[in-house]
């Protein structure tokens, strides 16, 4: 259910904010806790999302009739994104045999929490009108299942081999920190042209 041409400006602001609240808090937790888990996870979430954008150029189908976006919405690359960190999220806490959380928080109730949140993020983009459900149900299980099969993969292979070579660990640590340096670069290439735009025509 679509909730207006005119949707709540408290939505839509959340909406707007998620992709780069969800950005800064990697960024940061890189920043601060730079080990082999997280770094992985990060690489994860990116290769979600290029997994997501193949999939929309080769389903090329449309989004609902009055988006603001034109380009194909099939899956839905927010909902990706929310769909990988949730699961991996969920994953790990309820693997997790040394989880840090207070005993008012036991993972399994931190892991509940991530779900219905990024159900409910999942939710605003077709709320808003910028997706079909299906585009967005499509969205968020390519990234669970991406998530899953990346832990899968980390957890049996990749953290062991980071542990064993400073050197891997080095070049896992210069490919999370590159990916994400172009990720930030062609989302804050809109707004740049945007600005200059702007100011040309000012």
């Amino acid at each position: 259910m679509i909730l207006s041409r005119h949707p709540s400006t408290v939505l839509s602001a959340i909406n707007e904010s998620t992709k780069w609240t969800i950005s800064s808090a990697s960024i940061l937790f890189l920043f601060l806790k730079h080990d082999a888990s997280v770094m992985w996870c990060l690489l994860g979430s990116l290769t979600s999302l290029l997994i997501n954008k193949a999939l929309k150029l080769l389903i090329n189908d449309r989004r609902p009739a009055y988006a603001r976006k034109s380009d194909p919405g099939m899956p839905s690359t927010h909902s990706n994104g929310l769909g990988f960190l949730a699961t991996y999220i969920c994953i790990s806490l309820c693997l997790s045999q040394q989880a840090e959380a207070p005993a008012l928080w036991p993972p399994s109730i931190l892991a509940s929490m991530a779900l219905v949140l990024s159900a409910f993020l999942a939710w605003l983009r077709v709320a808003l009108g910028y997706h079909t459900y299906p585009q967005m149900v499509v969205g968020y299980l390519v990234g669970s299942v991406t998530a899953a099969a990346w832990h899968n993969w980390g957890a049996a292979y990749v953290l062991q081999a980071l542990e064993m070579s400073p050197l891997l660990y080095r070049f896992l640590l210069g490919l999370t920190w590159a990916s994400g340096a172009v990720f930030a670069f062609k989302a804050l290439l809109p707004i740049l042209k945007e600005f200059l735009r702007k100011k040309s025509v000012a």
